[in-house]
Order: structure tokens, then sequence, then C-alpha cells
């Protein structure tokens, strides 16, 4: 009935069999008595239609960017909620990467999101104003569910409620198996050299996996081969600016340097600067590796078309936008829900064709 009232649809009825009953000849209070019953009996009907149908629900996906990564997580949650004829999903992503925090801040406030039923949300960054933005929405009984940063719990304690249900990938085996991956390779080629890029401080996923590939590293007494950089944000130019400058400084002698550089968009970048460089040392092969499985719109990985690069880690958003929509389900359907977050393990995907034992960490 969109567009239409239930009045509507049984009064235009009537109407029609009155005025067939008048050009049949019936008299005016018999033609009002039966027109005034079909009436009554059609809008009550309605009216128990409309009272017992399920309102529809509301949910908003509020992402931090247009990427890929946040596209395909919306996908999956919308495919994961499309069983549902009474759940309508709306996307919110922001037009420009340049402030994600400041869109994100401003739409938290809008009246879209405080009629929502459910908020699926990406966070831009682990901010106080974010967290508190989603904590009034929660007090208000709506169901959030965060992606990718985790929400911290004692921010929520304060504020007086349980924080946000989280889904993500696991960092730490995403971790591992870039490290593993990477000690492989090292190990094949005793003057290889590594570059890892440890990614912005206030990214809590850039700090469990870069974390995780020093420990392997670590534990394979490999430290010493091993060099890193810090990148102030995830601005592709500047972090590969960055990057580009310590391999201009540690190259000098390598036969080989594999760089992690914390994404598929900084790989991407990389590779763009090192074709223009003059500077980059003659004689050593650059590999890159990424991270996240960043897909163009046809589907196909962004660094399959570089040949620096040999690999990169599949976070699997769609997966990670269904699981999403499983705890929105739930509240749907009134179910208690005891768990509060769902992992989805990442998975290694290669170029290059190189056999690799760590592929089957990922399987």
């Amino acid at each position: 009935m969109t567009g239409i009232s239930g009045f509507t649809v049984v009064l235009m009825p009537s109407l029609a069999l009155f005025a067939g009953l008048q050009l049949s000849g019936i008299g005016l209070d018999r033609a009002f008595g039966f027109a005034g019953g079909v009436l009554a009996i059609g809008t009550f009907g309605v009216t128990q239609y409309q009272s017992r149908r399920p309102p529809t629900r509301r949910i908003v996906f509020l992402a931090k960017s247009r990427s890929s990564f946040a596209r395909n997580i919306y996908r999956g949650l919308v495919e994961g909620l499309a069983p549902y004829g009474d759940i309508h999903v709306s996307g919110a992503f922001p037009e420009h990467d340049d402030d994600p925090r400041a869109f994100q801040i401003d739409r938290l406030r809008s009246l879209e999101i405080a009629r929502a039923d459910g908020l699926v949300i990406i966070p831009a960054t682990d901010d106080t104003d974010v967290w508190q933005s989603l904590a009034r929405s929660m007090r208000r009984g709506t169901t959030v569910v965060c992606l990718d940063t985790k929400p911290p719990n004692q921010h929520f304690l304060q504020y007086g409620t349980l924080a946000p249900h989280f889904v993500g990938s696991d960092f730490s085996v995403g971790g591992r198996i870039v490290g593993r991956y990477l000690i492989e390779r090292l190990e094949q080629s005793p003057d290889a050299q590594l570059l890892v890029a440890l990614g912005p401080s206030s990214s809590w996923p850039a700090r469990e996996r870069s974390s995780w590939i020093l420990y392997e590293v670590a534990a394979a007494g490999l430290l010493s081969r091993c060099h890193v950089v810090e990148l102030p944000d995830w601005t592709p130019t500047i972090g590969a600016a960055r990057l580009l400058a310590t391999i201009e400084g540690v190259a000098d002698g390598c036969g080989a340097l594999y760089v992690f550089a914390g994404n598929d968009k900084l790989a991407v970048e990389l590779d763009r600067q090192l074709d223009r460089s003059s500077r980059t040392p003659t004689g050593v092969e650059v590999r890159l590796v990424g991270y996240d499985g960043t897909t163009t719109d046809d589907g196909e990985h962004v660094l399959v078309a570089r040949d620096r690069a040999i690999a990169t880690i599949d976070a699997l958003p769609l997966a990670q936008g269904k699981a999403a929509a499983e705890f929105i389900e739930w509240a749907y359907e009134g179910q208690p829900i005891d768990v509060r977050k769902r992992i989805v393990d990442p998975r290694l995907i290669q170029f290059d064709g190189v056999a690799s034992s760590v592929a089957l960490l990922s399987e």
C-alpha cells in the first residue's frame, strides 16, 4: 500500500458500488446502506491488517569512506537482511574522504539516525565524540553494530551502557599470516630485507596486525633484517612518500626488498611513486604486500594489475556485512543476544603464483 492509504483502498470500491446500484434502479437509501456496509467492513479489515502488520524497521549504514571495502560491507548487510521485507536499509557515504570524522559526527546528530531502529557503522577513528554519539543512540534503544574499529568497553561503561556489538576481521591472525609469509620470502633470499609500515597509532586494526607481524619476525630471529616506518595517517600519497623515502635509504645492497605497505591503497600509490622515482637503487627488486583485499567495481583485486605486488590479505568485507546483519536479525526477532562480537578470519591472496605453506593458515 505504498503511497495510498488503506481508507482510500476501501473507499473507491464503495463509491463504485454505490454508483452501480443507482444505475440499476435501486433507491437512494438502499444504495447508501449497501455501500456504507461495504465501507464499514472494509475499513475494519484494513485497520486490523495495519495494526497486526509489523512496522518497517529502519537500519542505517554509516561508512567512513566510499571505498570498495565499505561498499562490500554494505552489500553484505543488505543481502543478509533481504529476507525481511519490513526492514529497510539505507547507506550514508561521505562525498569526500578528507574528514570522515566530521562527516560521521554530523550524521550521528541527524534526525535520520535518531529515528533509526538499527545503526551499523565503520567508525572513522577511535574518538570520544563518536563513542558518545553511539552511546546516546543505544540509550534510545537503537541496536548499534561497529565494524573494523573495536569500541572501547571502558568508555561505554562511563556512558551507562554496554559497548556496541562488534564485527571485524581477526587482525591478529592477519598479522601472523603476513609475518609468516614474509619470513618465508626472507628465508628463501638471504640478501633480502623487509620493510614494515606501522599504521597510525590511532588505528586499532593497524596496531593489532603490525604488532603480530613484528612478533613473528622477531620469533624467527630476523629482526636484524627488518626496518619499520610509522605512518602519520592513512592518506595514500603521504604514507607512500614516507615509505619511498625509507626504501631509498635501506634498499642499497639488498637483492630484494619486501614491503608490507599497510593496506592496498598505500601499496598501489607506492607502486606509482616507485615508477616515477629516479632515486631507488638499481638492481633491487621491490615486492609489495597489501592488506584488506580491496577490489574494483568488477570484483578484481586492485593489486592484480601491479607487477610489484605479490600478495594481500582479504578481510572478507562481504562476510563482515552479513555477520553484522545477524545482530540486527536477533534484535528484530527479540532474541537474547549473548554474543557481543563476531570475528571473521582473513585469508591470504597471492598474485605471483609462488607456493606458500602460509596459505594453509587462512583456509
